[in-house]
């Protein structure tokens, strides 16, 4: 091993004040001041797991640069990174999760429909309902990084896919059905014949 002093000669490893074996491991003991004065050579990182990719930072750095800059927000517009936008939204996954279980059991074994069961079910349909809403309401980041707050561009993005998409899956099709037939929606749920 190569060892450098404080002025960036080559030298070599400091002499022992003291060597000394306990118990079979040999005990070393230098200066406070050669210590100081010495530091092993850096050799460059080999490893590479250790290398972080350069898109990563230049991800990191587009972030930074876009919460740094002044951002033109509309009224009561929800930053997408919110700690409130983000609880929305894993109480939301529970929600697909109990639905993708749930309505495959009922229709497959049916099972009865109780009244905490549809009652759950009215309060899941009316905050997905409400999640339509609020994506109209929450910003976004664009590809480059940048973060977009302005309504106008929101709706226009919203509407561009993902409406579409959230409206059709969404969409609480039990309710339209007892509607249209003039009947409660709880009596389409607990149509058990």
């Amino acid at each position: 091993m190569q060892w450098e002093d404080s002025d960036g000669m080559t030298a070599s490893p400091p002499k022992l004040l003291q060597s000394t074996s306990q118990g079979g491991r040999e005990m070393s003991t230098y200066s406070q001041s050669q210590i100081n004065k010495i530091e092993p050579k850096l050799v460059p990182n080999t490893d590479p797991f250790e290398d972080r990719d350069s898109s990563e930072d230049d991800e990191d750095d587009i972030i930074e640069k876009s919460k740094k800059e002044e951002v033109k927000t509309s009224a009561f517009v929800i930053y997408p990174d919110s700690f409130g936008r983000g609880s929305w939204d894993i109480v939301l996954f529970f929600c697909i999760i109990y639905q993708s279980v749930m309505l495959p059991m009922r229709i497959s074994f049916e099972m009865k429909t109780t009244d905490f069961t549809f009652y759950l079910e009215v309060c899941i349909d009316i905050m997905f309902l409400m999640d339509i809403f609020l994506n109209f309401n929450t910003g976004f980041y664009k590809k480059n990084g940048t973060l977009v707050m302005s309504r106008f561009k929101l709706i226009k993005e919203y509407l561009s896919l993902w409406f579409w998409i959230d409206l059709i899956s969404s969409l609480p099709y039990t309710w339209l059905l007892a509607w249209s037939e003039g009947v409660s929606v709880r009596e389409v749920e607990a149509d058990d014949q």
